[in-house]
Formats: C-alpha cells, sequence, structure tokens
C-alpha cells in the first residue's frame, strides 16, 4: 500500500516538499471528484494530535489516515487538492478515475500493515518545483546558527547556577566536567532533556512559507 500526501513539518525536515511547489491546474471536475474520493476513503489509522494545514490557512485538519485498500493517505489531503489547488501523483488520479468507489468503512484490522513512503517520496523529488529549496536551506542554516547560540547560552547559564565540578561527565564520549551535584555535564544535560521543545521555535515554517 503506498502512502501521500505528506509535507514538510518543520525547517529540521528534509524527507518531504512544502505543497506549495506542487500547485497544479486540475479543471474543477477533476478536483472535485478526487477530494470526493479521498474524503470517502476508510479509517486505516487514528493519531492522537491534529494535523494543521501548510498553507497556513484556519481550515481545521484531522487526525486520521484514510485508505481504499491500495492507497493510505491523511485525513486532510481532500482539503489540499480543493482548497489549494495540490497536484497528486497521476497513478493516483488514474486509479481514482477507473476504480469503484472507496471502499465503505470496514472492520479490516489495518495494524499489522505499514504503507510504503518510498513512492511519494520519490515522485514529490521528480515532480516538486523546487521554488522554496533555497529559502528554506536559507533559513535552516540561519535556524542552525541561533540554535548554537541558544545552546551556549543555555550551558553557561547552567553552569554559573549550579556550579561545575571536577568530576567527568558519564555521557559516553564526554570528557567535560559534571555538574554539582549531578553525573552529567550541562551539555549532556541539555541534550537528555526535552531539549527538541526548546528549539522548535527557532524550526518554525510559519515565516518563510508566508514571505
Amino acid at each position: 500500500m503506498n502512502l501521500i500526501g505528506y509535507w514538510i513539518r518543520s525547517l529540521a525536515d528534509d524527507e518531504y516538499p512544502p505543497p506549495q511547489e506542487l500547485v497544479t491546474d486540475y479543471d474543477p471536475a477533476t478536483r472535485d471528484q478526487i477530494a470526493a474520493y479521498l474524503d470517502a476513503g476508510s479509517t486505516f489509522a487514528v493519531y492522537r494530535g491534529l494535523s494543521w494545514c501548510r498553507f497556513f490557512c484556519d481550515h481545521p485538519m484531522g487526525n486520521c489516515e484514510l485508505t481504499d485498500g491500495e492507497w493510505v493517505w491523511p485525513q486532510d489531503l481532500s482539503h489540499y487538492v480543493r482548497n489549494h489547488d495540490v497536484r497528486l501523483p497521476d497513478e493516483f488520479v488514474d486509479h481514482v478515475f477507473s476504480m469503484r468507489p472507496p471502499m465503505a468503512e470496514t472492520t479490516n484490522d489495518w495494524s499489522t500493515v505499514t504503507p510504503d513512503e518510498s513512492f511519494w517520496i520519490s515522485w514529490c523529488a521528480k515532480h516538486r518545483s523546487n521554488s522554496l529549496v533555497a529559502r528554506i536551506q536559507s533559513a535552516r542554516e540561519n535556524a542552525d546558527t541561533e540554535i548554537q547560540k541558544f545552546r551556549a547560552e543555555a550551558i553557561r547559564e547552567r553552569e554559573q547556577v549550579e556550579g561545575v565540578t571536577d568530576t567527568i561527565c558519564q555521557w559516553s564520549g564526554c570528557d567535560n566536567r559534571a555538574l554539582a551535584g549531578r553525573v552529567l555535564c550541562a551539555s549532556c544535560l541539555l541534550k537528555s532533556e526535552s531539549s527538541s521543545l526548546l528549539i522548535e521555535p527557532y524550526m518554525n515554517l510559519r515565516p518563510i512559507m508566508d514571505a
């Protein structure tokens, strides 16, 4: 089963493209039929968090993946087709127009099935316009610089507040001195905590996408 319809999540994501690079000019009838087909899919999986539109519109997004038994896609993929004219692979579009409507909701257990995303990644790489690549790369480099500054400042502040001992940090391969009362240095402690949440604002896509 091929997985389609996933988009870049943050500046740290170099696997998926922004949907802006796949905008097309489907005629209204074609666009509506594709979107209706996507909406009619059967539930494949349900996740705890809601998705968000990469065009940053206010449309409510879903938390499911849908399927027709051969393809798997995010619940909100129809929104990208219907509202933002995003192109999908010809192989999938041909499937939409040559097959019966997607299966009705079933009790099929898809928990043991892992959809293959390699087709989607390869197709996107061939068909995206790359119009945002340079902007994303520049923003990523700037974010990396700011993150390094943030980490350095966070380490200095922790060392000043907690103090440093003569004991070597127990993180594998680290030769820094541990913080007072701890077995790790400030740098490794930052790694072990939820530092991804702290740097998340630097990875925000919205400024470059809005531009």
